[in-house]
């Protein structure tokens, strides 16, 4: 298509004059590749959006006008397909958030504006170092002493630099962000949003390699025989050799799980278990369940790919209870949901999001969608489930 008959396929959409045929060419334009994205974000970003603002558009017709595509496409494809589709549902989404250094004082009924938190890294000496201002390069503390290397996103120790410091360092992840660390002495780890990682700068040949986790992380450990690395969660210790494994240990949540993907694990809970219940050993496919309201462990068999997918970018939730959903899809998105459907709090629910590509708004129009799931977004952002 070329770029005229873009440009003013673009304003009819803007000005909800497009036809039909019109969003189709459209969204198959922007489907062809992240450049076109670019240019229809770029195009609209400035000029079009205060046109928008200053007519006080009526948001809701033009997603109510692109949801016409959405019900035709159920109707011929699954649901992922639907999914797919739902992302230009909210292209208008699209076009407001790429303003919010301009104009993050507007608000729309079915916008939610979130500001990315920072993560934030804590050394040793008590500094305080925020990752999002290092996009690359050496990171040291504030005694100038190397402590690491930020790469692509993740803060990468190098145990021939840090063999002399045995001091802990912290990664806090807030709700809404996922970070990478790979420690000194090559165990890769993968923080979840809203996760704390408690670890020492350099381990100690022959000595446990202990860290502290509160949140959710995947961890790659290098084997050792004689130095056994130990997940600490408070509750639960989990000690390996070398496997991978995923560990789920929210404060908010009523059970710490542990997913093991390969290798082997063992389980030990606190002294306030029963004594019939305080080890236990995972073999690949086991997840073992400790149980925080009677200080149990209990395994069971799971296909382990529905709780590491988060790993790659996608969530994926079978047979889930709404409320369990929607408290995950407040750390993925930091926001706030309020769930006033108390019947609907208990009920299951499927579904497969891309973190990576589908907002908040089109999880939820989703939701919707499918299942009937009615939603309003308020004047502060809280979500509001009637």
């Amino acid at each position: 298509m070329d770029k005229t008959k873009v440009e003013n396929i673009i304003v009819k959409f803007l000005n909800g004059n497009a036809s039909l045929e019109d969003k189709e060419l459209l969204h198959e334009w922007i489907a062809e590749g992240s450049k076109n994205k670019k240019i229809f974000e770029e195009y609209v970003g400035t000029d079009y959006l205060l046109d928008v603002v200053s007519v006080n558009q009526d948001l809701k017709k033009i997603k109510s006008d692109l949801l016409i595509k959405i019900r035709s496409d159920k109707k011929e494809g699954t649901k992922r397909r639907i999914f797919g589709v739902l992302k230009y549902a909210a292209v208008v989404t699209v076009v407001l958030s790429i303003g919010y250094g301009v104009y993050n004082n507007f608000k729309a009924d079915n916008i939610i504006i979130v500001p990315e938190e920072a993560i934030i890294l804590k050394t040793g000496d008590g500094s305080i170092k925020n990752l999002d201002e290092i996009s690359e390069g050496i990171v040291y503390n504030d005694q100038g002493i190397v402590i690491g290397n930020h790469q692509k996103g993740e803060l990468i120790y190098s145990d021939s630099l840090a063999n002399n410091d045995h001091s802990y360092n912290e990664i806090l992840v807030p709700f809404g962000r996922r970070f990478n660390i790979t420690l000194s002495d090559g165990t890769r780890v993968f923080l979840n949003a809203g996760t704390s990682l408690r670890y020492p700068v350099h381990f100690t040949d022959g000595e446990n390699r202990r860290v502290y986790l509160e949140g959710e992380a995947y961890f790659d450990v290098v084997r050792d025989t004689l130095s056994p690395f130990i997940v600490n969660t408070g509750l639960v210790d989990v000690r390996v050799l070398g496997t991978t494994f995923n560990v789920s240990s929210y404060e908010e949540d009523d059970e710490i799980n542990v997913t093991l993907v390969e290798g082997a694990v063992a389980m030990y809970a606190e002294d306030g278990a029963q004594e019939e219940h305080k080890h236990l050993v995972l073999d690949p496919g086991l997840m073992g369940i400790y149980d925080k309201i009677i200080k149990n462990l209990n395994v069971k068999a799971v296909n382990t790919s529905l709780y590491t997918s988060w790993t790659h970018g996608e969530v994926i939730f079978r047979n889930e209870s709404f409320e369990n959903i929607l408290r995950k899809l407040e750390r993925f998105y930091n926001v706030t949901i309020v769930n006033n459907n108390e019947v609907l709090a208990t009920e299951n629910f499927n579904a497969h999001i891309n973190l990576q590509e589908e907002t908040i708004q089109e999880v939820l129009d989703y939701f919707n969608e499918i299942y009937s799931v009615d939603y309003k977004i308020s004047k502060d952002n809280t979500i509001i489930i009637n």
